[in-house]
Order: C-alpha cells, then sequence, then structure tokens
C-alpha cells in the first residue's frame, strides 16, 4: 500500500514545477481500519504471518519549517517488532517496543492517528498547480515492487533469496519474479542483481 499526498507547485515565470510530499503511508502486509479518532493497524491473520512494515511521515512545511514527524514498525515473520519509532507530534503514540510481538489481526492492534493537518505554503513567485492524493487518485495503490522483492516488504535480502531457491522449479508464485510462469535461473538471477536493494 502507498497513500502519499503530494503537492505540485509551478513558478509561471519560467514554468518550472516542483513536488513535495506532505504525508506518506507505505505498508505491507497489515490491516488498516478507520476508528472515530484515527486508525487501528494490526498484523495479518494468525494463520498467515508475514514480514511486513508501516511508516506513516508527517512532513510540516507551512512557513517552510521542513520539520517531520514519523511512525515506523517493522516485524519479521514470526511477528517479532524488529524496528519501532514515534517522532515529532506522533512520539506520544504507544507503539510496541522492538522485540515484542506485532499485534495481530484478531488482537486489539495499534491505535494511530487518522486525522491531522498539513498545512503548506507556496515560495515566493510559485503558485500552487495541483495536489494529488491517495497514490495517483487511487487510495491503497501498491508500491511498485523493487525487482526480487519477493516478500514485498521493500527488502531484497536472504528471505526473498530462499522463496526462489525453495520454489526453484515450480509454477508461478512470488517467487517466480518475472512472471514467466517459472521460477527459474532468470528468477534466481533477478534476486541475485538487487540483492540488499531497500535495506
Amino acid at each position: 500500500m502507498y497513500d502519499p499526498v503530494i503537492v505540485r507547485y509551478r513558478n509561471p515565470r519560467t514554468g518550472d514545477t516542483r513536488d513535495e510530499v506532505l504525508f506518506e503511508l507505505s505498508a505491507s502486509n497489515f490491516q488498516w481500519e478507520p476508528n472515530d479518532d484515527g486508525a487501528t493497524a494490526r498484523g495479518g491473520p494468525k494463520s498467515t504471518p508475514k514480514t511486513g512494515h508501516i511508516t506513516l511521515m508527517k512532513a510540516r512545511m507551512a512557513g517552510g519549517s521542513g520539520q517531520e514527524s514519523r511512525i515506523h514498525i517493522r516485524w519479521d515473520d514470526n511477528m517479532i517488532v524488529t524496528e519501532a519509532e514515534a517522532t515529532g507530534e506522533f512520539s506520544d503514540w504507544q507503539l510496541p517496543n522492538v522485540g515484542d510481538t506485532m499485534p495481530l489481526y484478531d488482537d486489539g492492534g495499534i491505535r494511530l492517528p487518522g486525522v491531522f493537518e498539513l498545512p503548506f505554503q507556496a515560495s515566493s513567485g510559485e503558485v500552487v498547480e495541483g495536489i494529488e492524493m491517495g497514490g495517483g487518485g487511487v487510495s491503497g495503490q501498491d508500491i511498485p515492487r523493487t525487482p526480487g522483492d519477493v516478500d514485498g516488504n521493500g527488502c531484497v535480502d536472504d528471505a526473498d533469496l530462499l522463496q526462489v531457491l525453495f520454489a526453484f522449479g515450480g509454477q508461478g508464485g512470488a517467487a517466480d519474479v518475472n512472471g514467466d510462469g517459472i521460477v527459474d535461473d532468470a528468477d534466481l538471477l533477478i534476486v541475485l542483481f538487487n540483492f540488499g536493494t531497500g535495506c
């Protein structure tokens, strides 16, 4: 999932444009449920634990402060939290600690903010040309995967390599990285050539 809010500015004199990301939510393998004061994030069902992450970033651009507030959680395929941070205006949000179990779908989940202001201000001589919301206008648009990122966690690593090796000779599935219907040398090479990307 990838949900950004992007402001595009234009300089009427030169015609130059620039984009500024005010809000960005990227995530994989979790459930996002809106509620009255925000949203609840949970790992997937207990029967299908998977590596995943949630990163929510809010930039404050009004007055050119450039400050950012960020929530970031990453968990492994045993649903153990490996990274957790909350900064800026999100610093008082209660996240699981590194080493804790990521709350699963059937558990209480993590309450995250769902409504907040996104102030922004054009620089002198610029005008706002438009605002793009939700990944090209589609809320929840998938993030284009890095080639070789079999499990979709944003990092091409040992887990991706193992999935291709264990599925070698099989047909289709996530390990069929190039989508040609068979898991073979071509898929293995894509993982190897991109190994370490996004990690």
